[in-house]
């Protein structure tokens, strides 16, 4: 693995390189290619949006919204 855009073939290291650099613009983020499968790790672990649903005691809908979301992508 690696969380630089340094490995791969270059059209992967070009790839990684845009994903990586829009990820961290918005969240505070690593990215690890790992053969096909891209992994994006998010410090803090909430969006701007989340985190103003929290601060006005919406946990709730945060929690079923990551669910709902998390079982669409299984499908």
């Amino acid at each position: 693995m690696t969380d630089h855009p340094g490995a791969g073939a270059p059209e992967e290291q070009s790839l990684l390189s845009k994903i990586s650099i829009e990820v961290v613009r918005t969240l505070k983020a690593k990215s690890y290619l790992l053969d096909e499968f891209l992994i994006v790790v998010m410090r803090g672990g909430v969006t701007v949006a989340e985190q103003t649903m929290l601060d006005r005691g919406h946990s709730d809908l945060v929690r079923t919204f990551r669910q709902t979301y998390q079982n669409e992508l299984g499908d």
